[in-house]
């Protein structure tokens, strides 16, 4: 199934399976459940920036700054942000994203806050504890 072509309730917009690239501590768990919960078949592929792997090559030849979670989609483009791929999962899933014009944007607003505002509190912390960023090499 390719873009365009429906399954069930669900309009598919990605390749399937849908392949994606991350690894633990890169946020993809939310996008694995969100693909199980839609009951979308996927290949995980551990590949993270911090660890030199086979798997991490490829990846770096679809998306040269290695982001992840990373999505192959359809045309074999790359989509990284793992609130980019729910939302774009979501969407293709009826009922999951809301159509109402202020539910809609209370959605994509809380969809942004937490990767842009909480995950950069993390970083922070992490790094009042580590001091900077060569130590983390």
């Amino acid at each position: 199934m390719h873009a365009g072509q429906r399954g069930g309730n669900v309009v598919t917009t990605f390749a399937l399976p849908i392949k994606l690239y991350g690894g633990r501590g890169c946020g993809w768990a939310a996008v694995e459940v969100l693909l199980a919960f839609a009951e979308k078949p996927y290949k995980s592929i551990v590949a993270t920036p911090w660890e030199p792997t086979p798997a991490l090559d490829d990846l770096r030849r679809i998306n040269p700054l290695a982001r992840v979670p990373t999505d192959v989609l359809a045309d074999g483009s790359a989509m990284s942000e793992n609130a980019a791929i729910m939302i774009k999962l979501g969407e293709a899933v009826h009922g999951m994203v809301p159509t109402e014009a202020n539910e809609r944007a209370a959605f994509f607003r809380w969809m942004i806050f937490i990767p842009a505002n909480i995950y950069a509190l993390f970083l922070y912390v992490i790094f009042q504890r580590v001091g900077s960023m060569t130590k983390l090499h």
